[in-house]
């Protein structure tokens, strides 16, 4: 009697999840996500990177969120972003 090639779904699983390339971390950090476009909390740190190269506010804030929104989407890089943000909310702005 012949022996059938078998594979226990358990080995076909792993190998799957083996051959999947997570996405690049959108911050910028090199990391890879467990499928989403940042790791958690690395959103809130490049709010926060782009934050500190201009003034601050609630206003700011919504635009440096929009601005992580289109660095994740691919719209613009973070260096563009951050010249974006200095360009409308100058340091000394108040």
């Amino acid at each position: 009697m012949k022996k059938q090639n078998t594979v226990k779904k358990s080995e076909t699983k792993k190998s799957t999840e083996q051959s999947k390339v997570m996405p690049l971390c959108a911050c910028g950090c090199g990391k890879h996500t467990k499928g989403g476009k940042f790791i958690p909390g690395h959103d809130a740190k490049l709010v926060s990177h782009i934050m500190t190269n201009g003034a601050r506010g609630k206003a700011c804030y919504t635009m440096a969120k929009e601005l992580v929104h289109m660095i994740s989407n691919g719209d613009i890089t973070i260096s563009d972003a951050i010249a974006e943000y200095k360009t409308k909310f100058p340091l000394g702005m108040k």
